[in-house]
């Protein structure tokens, strides 16, 4: 059984999905990455309600710390800091979430 509203675990996978698809961009600049998606989060935020924490939605936040790098030998933690280490922008390389556990049933 899932312990999530529908609707809630509909925002928590695109917002999944933006976040992997994203991890996988080659920046720039590694501290644009949280500013880079702040627009997103505003309107996100502005119809919801939730806030937004370093990447991660505080009525999500279980599920949005689920996420892994998904080639270790290819990412790196970005230096200087740009975002706390339980945030998927502390790293520099592709993540997945792994979201099985919010799945309906």
């Amino acid at each position: 059984m899932s312990l999530m509203a529908p609707e809630s675990r509909d925002r928590v996978k695109n917002w999944t999905e933006i976040v992997e698809d994203y991890s996988e961009r080659k920046l720039t600049y590694d501290t644009d990455k949280l500013a880079a998606m702040s627009g997103v989060a505003s309107e996100i935020q502005n119809m919801t309600g939730n806030e937004y924490f370093a990447g991660i939605w505080k009525e999500d936040l279980l599920s949005q710390l689920l996420w892994k790098v998904r080639d270790p030998e290819y990412s790196i933690c970005i230096q200087p800091y740009t975002a706390p280490t339980w945030s998927w922008a502390s790293i520099n390389g592709s993540i997945s979430y792994n979201l099985e556990n919010l799945s309906s049933e």
